[in-house]
């Protein structure tokens, strides 16, 4: 596991929500009328040796709240840097 404060995931999670600004944008964002959740939160996020680095993020526009469905992504750090999104399931409602 890795602490979500780590600062080492901002990068993951900027290219994370860059690859998925449709999805987040409507069905997040935009859409959520819940005045304590405007942004997502990273809620739980693990990291996995390959050729390079797996990154496993759980997001949620309110990590404290059990009801909302969790959107998680696996991110896939090669050694020359470049990311892919390799993995994505869940919603958030």
């Amino acid at each position: 596991n890795v602490p979500v404060s780590d600062p080492d995931l901002l990068p993951i999670f900027d290219y994370a929500v860059g690859e998925m600004p449709s999805f987040f944008a409507n069905n997040t964002l935009e859409a959520e009328s819940d005045a304590n959740a405007t942004a997502l939160q990273i809620c739980a996020a693990r990291q996995q040796v390959v050729a390079g680095m797996n990154y496993f993020l759980s997001f949620s526009t309110n990590c404290s709240d059990p009801d909302l469905i969790r959107t998680n992504v696996t991110i896939w750090r090669m050694l020359d840097g470049t990311m892919n999104v390799t993995d994505f399931t869940g919603g958030l409602s």
